[in-house]
């Protein structure tokens, strides 16, 4: 009984409370106030709406305001005559439904133009307007005497009150639906009021006066007097007071909160209410200490509150998302949320002391704990447990119950998966913890000496954060956790959430990062936002990452982790979150800050992220509002274009953007299309554009508005601007420029006209004598000489003759150095008059420095009295082509002469006209020997050379090789050529012979050709020989049979006699073959040892197996070699042509295809090609493929069959046999794959894997208690030939740590009897390692009593052939007991194979046969199959050992 109380006392200290009390919700309004120089016009508002532009418009008892997200613009008295509003004093201000702006002043009511940017009064003469509200037909308005109604589609309308009511106080709105219009006088009485103006008392409303009014549908109306707030129903006709509400001047309804918002001077209060309420459950909440004295809710949800002094707040839209709670009322430090959890349906919030507490899915309080862990903590909910740990160490709750501690340190980070959990420490790293038994299992990571501030498990690999970056950790084969690498290395990592592929990870000033799990790459996201982001803590829901950071908390989601939605302080966010501090449950998600408790509900969030409603706001020049061309100002949003003069600067544009809901998140950008055409951003709180010094032209200001929360370039808008240009660059200008312009070209062109008809009179006598001697080619020139002046006209262009060049030295200086003599001497000798005219060719300097060659004709035309030349005249005519010509032809005749081939010229009846000297060098012959004499060939008959003719003659050229008898007396040849040369303008013909000596050329070919298709050993046709005598063949068609051969096991010629004998051999066996094989056959040295025989004609099919046998035949007597007989054997394969394919490589692979099968056929015998080789060369080839995927994808798995003690029937010990597990296939028989593995070396491979794995088993068997055995492996002949086989082996019993005494190879009889010296060496070595040895399958091979007495074997076994007749034949039980017998003898252990019956068991027993094998107790086992079956031997199944994870 004591133990009971003691337990229910427990339970009460426990629990510190339980109730169902409500957190408190704090509720964040965003201050636009007075203290700045874009605030309001007066602290205190009277009235707020907002139009359907998204302008917030803002009366007050100093004017009205027009707020556009970041500035106000201000409209009162002092600006009457620009915005035609007249008072001060705003009442009511009211947007009809088609989203017109009216504005209730104290003496007049006042309509928005919105495209002028002004009002126009409605009304005259009234002395006193209360307020005014707006109907679904109409504006009310109550005055000092009577009700003015404006109807949407008539004119204004008065109706007077009752003759008993002195004026109306207030007007009251029913509901949007019903659009019922209240009146509310001061006396208390109530009335409504129709469209005709019919008023009809209400006796059901308190009587008292409205101070303030709302409605909502199916709840209401609350009513606001001097004396408190009423509920009133329309449908009852009824009303109750709320007790303890202050005196409220506004009251609004709001469907985003399903409450009333109450302003009064004491602060703002809501009223909770939804259908089927209890009146008297009815309790108003403060949400705010300031004073208010107007409320509004706009379309989009926002809750705008007027206050007294204070400007405007807003309360964001987004509180339908996120909400923030106070955990303890009473103390700020304990509102310190450190962690949270889900259990059992119920939110789990550690603060600040040691309890914890427990809510509803409403954010009711169910229960508190004192856990005993004060400050910091982590929470985790595993199966029946919450595990709560911190700097006090770790703890567990269940059903109400805190557990003892469990281990004595801090724990820093709680992670599950898949019912695991990994508590990280403050310096000791991670550990494993069992919640069912409330124990701690070994570190699991114990490299780690930082705080861990975050873990997560996955499947292969996991993850720990850290203050110096993030570090991964991956199981290896025996489950121990390696670290696999570090990442943002630095970086203090925070938070962590595992999906799918990859892990999201948050750090501190370094934003979110995603890490692919399998190639550990970074990539980093949201990177559209501030570099320095902090994220403190994170969860997943729904698809989406929400993440608490220093902005607030941000959600993204989306294959490529988009920024989906961000909560800012202004929209109810906290602004310091806890590291940690987050949880899931019930469709929200929780974070943990310094303020308390922030809940984010999981939606597709309804905000207008796309529509972000840029507007340009006003126009300036010279900082004063923008004019038009009619003087009249504009609205900057209801015009599309504006013109500017050129002075008119500097000019600037204010823009913003109306969607207030996202104003955090937006950047804007502007241009001025035309002038530039680059995106200009501006901070966000200077939304201006400020130009100067535009040029005149048409231009676009274009304003861009971006947000984060959105993938496209952002919203635009635009706005046209004409600057015009000055006067002296407008159009009447720059036409009179034009008429001047053409007046000067037209005088000008007249004077023109004028001279050109004089030029064109003198022109013409010039160009008659420039047409002469154009046509003559000459230029002409006049030499004054007594002046020392010529006179030239230059038409070439190609001479650099200056006109009126003075003197003859001038001249002189123009001709080249070395005509200059023999110029002057021509020149003297006419100027003596030896000579009637000066004629003289000579190089002159060109006019691009170059010499040119002419011919000067000149005569002296006057002469003085003294018979001195007084002028000279003459012509220059351009020879320098004429002279090229020449020099090339010279030049060509020189090559001609001079070159190494010989060349010659015939005439038309081919007798030689001339030759070069090469002609005579490399014939011998003299020059004269030649010329005259017609062309022959004396080597060759004398059709040959009238063939030759003949061809030359039809086809104009004939080239060939031919021989010709030397001088002295040898042949040599040559390569000649001859072309026919026909005259155009007659019909002989000549021909050009050209000809070289090829003799050595011809000579080096045969050698080259000699060496590329003979073999250099034997002198045989070589491979490429080979090819291309099949191809030469295949191309004829001519059907022929190909024999390849080769010799079988020619290496151990070269191994025990060197290369020097084998080489001997070949030669030995190629002369011997070639020497027996008909001429009709060719024989081929193709590589090696390799030899290939083709025979072609008709009757090769049948030659082939003739042929095959002479070359077995031929094998049949020994060769000598270095005084040693040496016998060889060849295996010989047949493919015919075209029976067998049509291809050279082909029939290649098809006669290799059926040598290769002579060969394991035993070899010294032909084989012809069939189709069944090629199918088994390629089934050869794709289980050889399989056997190397297997090896390369682990498909490979070891099978285990007991051994059996024939006396105590208990296992001691194992086979391991191998066998090939194909994911699609099955298991494939190792008779299928043994064979093939053997012939390629693959089983060495094979062997290993096999002998590892079944040492990784026995030992893990023997850690385990359940075996204590040995394990034998067999080995194959390749495997035990290698030559570091010890070595080997010892490596893997070391990694394995399974000593050697439990290992046992098993060994074929063929495999030690092939060299048993070097056998008997290798199992000493074996047996040095402490390895059992045993001999495999005894009494099938070879069998010898002798080397098995030699032999170091420790066991023998039976092979299945002789158990199989043990018990059938007294001659097959006599044969076991003299194996068992010779065994005892030799002090060897004897095991039975292939045991089946229990007669056979029984019989073995009483022959001694130590142990059994077989399926009579086990077929072979997978390994978990094996190690059931050692479980079921000891009678128990118990865990084998603790692996780490």
């Amino acid at each position: 009984m004591r133990r009971w109380i003691a337990t229910f006392l427990l339970f009460l200290s426990c629990v510190a409370h339980a109730g169902s009390d409500s957190l408190t919700r704090v509720y964040n309004f965003q201050q636009y106030g007075v203290t700045d120089g874009k605030a309001l016009s007066e602290g205190t508002i009277t009235s707020i709406a907002r139009d359907k532009t998204g302008f917030v418009w803002i009366g007050t008892i100093s004017g009205l305001n027009r707020f556009d997200g970041n500035e106000f613009k201000h409209y009162d008295t002092s600006k009457a005559d620009r915005y035609n509003l007249n008072e001060d004093f705003i009442s009511d201000l009211i947007v009809d439904k088609s989203g017109v702006l009216w504005v209730a002043t104290k003496k007049n009511v006042y309509k928005y133009l919105q495209h002028l940017d002004s009002f126009e009064p409605i009304l005259d003469g009234v002395q006193q307007i209360n307020n005014a509200v707006s109907s679904a037909n109409g504006i009310y308005v109550s005055t000092s005497n009577n009700v003015l109604f404006f109807p949407f589609d008539g004119k204004v309308q008065k109706y007077n009150i009752p003759e008993d009511k002195a004026q109306v106080d207030y007007l009251l709105l029913s509901t949007k639906k019903d659009s019922e219009v209240y009146a509310s006088f001061f006396d208390g009485d109530a009335f409504t009021v129709d469209n005709d103006g019919n008023f009809r008392k209400i006796d059901w409303l308190p009587k008292e006066r409205v101070t303030s009014f709302s409605s909502a549908e199916n709840l209401g109306y609350v009513i606001g007097t001097p004396s408190g707030v009423y509920l009133a129903n329309q449908h009852t006709k009824s009303y109750i007071r709320i007790n303890g509400t202050p005196q409220v001047s506004s009251v609004i309804y709001s469907e985003l909160d399903s409450s009333f918002f109450l302003a009064s001077e004491s602060g703002i209060f809501s009223l909770p209410i939804k259908e089927g309420y209890d009146a008297n459950s009815l309790k108003v909440k403060k949400i705010s200490d300031k004073p208010a004295s107007i409320l509004k809710v706009d379309d989009e949800g926002n809750l705008w509150a007027g206050t007294y002094g204070h400007g405007i707040a807003r309360l964001s839209n987004k509180r339908e998302y996120l909400q923030t709670y106070k955990v303890d009322k009473s103390s700020n430090l304990n509102n310190q949320v450190w962690a949270i959890a889900e259990h059992n349906g119920s939110i789990w919030v550690g603060n600040n002391s040691s309890i914890v507490h427990e809510l509803s899915a409403d954010m009711k309080l169910l229960s508190s704990l004192d856990t005993g862990i004060n400050g910091p903590k982590s929470l985790a909910s595993v199966d029946d447990a919450l595990l709560v740990g911190g700097q006090g160490g770790l703890r567990s709750i269940r059903q109400g119950y805190v557990s003892d501690l469990v281990l004595d340190l801090t724990v820093t980070s709680l992670s599950k998966f898949r019912g695991q959990v990994l508590v990280g420490s403050l310096s000791e790293g991670a550990f494993g913890f069992d919640a069912s038994s409330n124990t701690f299992l070994p570190p699991i990571i114990d490299d780690i000496n930082e705080p861990i501030l975050a873990s997560q498990m996955m499947e292969k690999i996991t993850f720990i954060a850290t203050q110096s970056g993030l570090y991964a950790y991956k199981s290896d084969e025996l489950g121990r956790w390696q670290r696999h690498g570090k990442l943002l290395d630095g970086t203090i990592v925070t938070t962590l959430v595992s999906i799918e592929g990859a892990l999201v990870v948050g750090t501190v000033n370094k934003g979110l990062y995603k890490v692919d799990t399998e190639s550990l790459e970074t990539e980093k996201l949201l990177t559209n936002l501030s570099d320095s982001l902090s994220i403190y803590s994170a969860k997943s829901l729904d698809g989406s990452i929400y993440l608490a950071t220093n902005n607030g908390i941000i959600v993204v989601g989306g294959s490529d982790l988009n920024l989906i939605e961000m909560f800012s302080v202004s929209d109810g966010s906290q602004k310091d979150f806890n590291g940690m501090a987050a949880g899931v449950g019930k469709g929200h998600v929780y974070f943990g800050g310094a303020e308390g408790i922030t809940r984010v509900r999981s939606s597709n969030f309804r905000n207008k992220h796309n529509d972000l409603n840029p507007i340009i706001t006003s126009i300036k020049v010279f900082n004063s509002e923008y004019l038009n061309d009619d003087g009249v100002p504009v609205s900057p949003s209801s015009v599309e274009s504006i013109t500017l003069k050129y002075s008119d600067y500097p000019f600037s544009f204010g823009f913003s953007s109306l969607n207030m809901e996202s104003s955090e998140t937006l950047s804007y950008e502007y241009r001025l299309s035309g002038f530039s055409e680059e995106w200009i951003p501006v901070e966000n709180k200077f939304r201006y554009a400020t130009f100067t010094n535009i040029p005149a032209g048409n231009y676009r200001f274009e304003v861009r508005v971006n947000s984060v929360l959105t993938s496209n370039s952002g919203s635009y808008t635009y706005l046209d601007v004409n600057i015009t240009p000055p006067w002296w660059l407008s159009a009447f200008a720059k036409t009179l420029y034009s008429l001047l312009a053409l007046s000067v070209v037209l005088l000008w062109y007249k004077e023109l006209q004028r001279r050109k008809q004089v030029q064109q009179r003198i022109a013409q006598s010039e160009e008659r004598l420039k047409l002469s001697l154009w046509g003559s080619g000459d230029e002409m020139w006049d030499w004054d000489i007594e002046a020392g002046k010529i006179y030239r006209s230059n038409m070439w262009g190609a001479l650099d003759f200056a006109a009126g060049q003075k003197g003859q030295t001038e001249e002189q200086r123009n001709i080249h150095p070395d005509d200059v003599s023999r110029v002057n001497r021509l020149l003297m000798q006419h100027f003596k008059g030896e000579s009637d005219h000066f004629e003289a060719t000579y190089r002159v300097k060109g006019n691009r420095d170059n010499w040119v060659w002419i011919l000067d004709r000149a005569k002296i035309v006057e002469r003085d009295a003294n018979d001195k030349p007084t002028r000279m005249t003459g012509t220059i005519k351009d020879i320098n082509q004429i002279k090229e010509s020449e020099e090339r032809l010279s030049l060509f005749a020189r090559a001609l002469t001079n070159i190494s081939e010989g060349m010659f010229i015939l005439d038309e009846n081919l007798t030689f006209i001339e030759l070069n000297k090469a002609c005579v060098s490399i014939t011998g012959q003299s020059r004269e020997s030649f010329i005259g004499n017609p062309l022959n060939f004396p080597e060759y008959p004398a059709s040959y050379t009238h063939d030759i003719v003949s061809i030359l003659n039809n086809q104009g050229r004939w080239s060939g090789e031919v021989d010709y008898r030397h001088s002295s007396g040898k042949i040599i040849k040559l390569e000649l050529t001859l072309d026919r040369l026909d005259e155009l303008d007659s019909r002989e013909c000549f021909y050009v012979g050209v000809f070289s000596d090829i003799t050595h050329r011809k000579v080096a070919e045969s050698e080259l050709r000699r060496l590329t298709n003979n073999d250099m050993l034997t002198g045989l046709p070589n491979r490429s020989y080979l090819h291309v005598s099949i191809d030469k063949l295949l191309r004829l068609e001519v059907p022929f049979c190909l024999i390849l051969f080769d010799l079988d096991n020619f290496k151990r010629v070269n191994d025990s006699l060197g290369h020097e004998a084998g080489d001997t051999l070949l030669c030995n066996i190629a002369n011997r073959l070639a020497a027996r094989l008909p001429h009709e056959a060719t024989l081929h040295r193709i590589g090696g040892d390799e030899f290939a025989v083709v025979y072609e004609g008709r009757q090769a099919l049948s030659m082939s197996t003739n042929l095959s046998r002479a070359l077995l035949e031929s094998f049949e007597q020994p060769f000598t070699v270095k005084d040693q007989e040496l016998l060889i054997d060849s295996s010989v394969g047949i493919a015919n042509y075209p029976e067998d394919d049509q291809d050279r490589q082909a029939l290649i692979r098809k006669a290799e295809l059926a040598m290769y099968h002579a060969k394991s056929q035993g070899g010294q015998r032909y084989q012809f090609y069939n189709e069944g080789l090629n199918k088994a060369a390629i089934s050869r080839m794709n289980m050889e493929s399989l056997i190397r995927q297997a090896l390369k994808e682990n498909w490979f798995e070891v099978y285990y069959q007991p051994k059996v003690d024939t006396h105590s029937e208990q296992i001691i010990g194992a086979e391991a046999l191998v066998r090939l597990v194909h994911p699609e296939k099955g298991c494939i028989s190792p008779a299928q794959f043994i064979p093939l593995a053997e012939e390629s070396s693959l089983i060495i491979e094979i062997g290993e894997v096999v002998l590892r794995q079944a040492c990784f088993a026995a030992q893990t068997w023997r850690e385990a208690g359940l075996f204590n055995g040995r394990i034998a492996v067999n080995l194959s002949s390749k495997q035990f030939m290698l030559p570091d086989l010890g070595p080997r082996i010892a490596s893997i019993l070391n990694v394995t740590q399974l000593p050697a005494k439990h290992l046992e190879l098993e060994l074929t009889e063929g495999t030690v009897i092939q060299n048993p010296d070097e056998a008997i060496q290798t199992m000493g070595e074996l047996q040095k390692l402490g390895i059992s040895l045993a001999l495999d399958d005894f009494g099938t091979g070879y069998s010898s009593l002798s080397y098995l007495r030699q032999y170091p074997l420790d066991t023998l076994k039976i092979d299945k052939s002789f158990i199989d007749d043990l018990n059938r034949t007294r001659s097959g039980k006599m044969m076991v007991s003299s194996i068992v017998t010779i065994a005892k003898n030799l002090d060897l252990h004897v095991v039975a194979e292939g045991v089946e019956e229990k007669e056979q068991a029984k019989t073995l027993s009483e022959l001694r046969c130590d142990c059994i094998q077989g399926y009579l107790y086990s077929k072979p086992l997978p390994e978990a199959e094996f190690e059931r079956l050692l479980l079921r031997e000891q009678g128990a199944i118990k865990p084998l050992r603790q692996k780490t994870v």
